[in-house]
């Protein structure tokens, strides 16, 4: 059986090993606390420029989703303007002046117009591509993200229940100390606490 001296030093060892871990507790809870700001932070900026994202990504689609009203317009354009040529050829026909095919004359500019027009949309499906792709890394990314603040809140949870049971064990200690430390002073005990 232990004597009241080795149980009064054996508390104070365990004061301040409790001590010594409630410090260290209350360090790593503040570190989780910066990296939690931190992560948070990045989740902000993740999700504002995700929506910017999204936004450009609406803008470029509903430009392609125009695609194939200017391409029914370029075609009406076309045909009315081979109906006016067969028109006007009918009428310069009928009379001594030259003849000029009006589909010839504005078929090269139709072409230039039309080679533009689809230059421009496939720029806009690269970029469409490329839009989903960027949106999908970002939604990669801010899962990821939320995951890392979702661990780090459990780890400050977990230093939080650490440092509760450290602060117990402090106190039952200091309890044990006075304790042992007046049971020591009544037998006359004269040496260091």
């Amino acid at each position: 059986m232990q004597t009241n001296e080795e149980l009064y030093f054996n508390a104070k060892r365990r004061y301040y090993r409790a001590c010594d871990k409630i410090n260290d507790c209350n360090n790593a809870i503040s570190r989780l606390k910066e990296q939690k700001k931190k992560l948070t932070d990045n989740i902000n900026q993740l999700e504002a420029d995700k929506k910017k994202t999204d936004k450009a990504f609406d803008q470029v689609k509903k430009i392609k989703e125009k695609e194939s009203v200017v391409t029914e317009k370029l075609q009406a354009i076309e045909k009315k303007t081979q109906a006016a040529s067969e028109n006007y050829s009918a009428m310069v026909s009928a009379s001594d002046v030259t003849n000029k095919n009006l589909s010839e004359v504005y078929g090269e500019e139709s072409n230039q117009i039309k080679q533009q027009i689809e230059t421009v949309m496939t720029t806009v499906a690269t970029k469409i591509t490329e839009l989903t792709q960027k949106l999908d890394e970002m939604t990669t990314k801010l899962r990821t993200a939320k995951q890392d603040l979702e661990t780090n809140k459990q780890k400050i949870r977990s230093e939080e229940s650490d440092l509760s049971e450290w602060k117990r064990e402090k106190k039952n200690a200091s309890y044990d100390m006075t304790y042992y430390r007046r049971k020591l002073e009544a037998e006359g005990y004269t040496g260091p606490f």
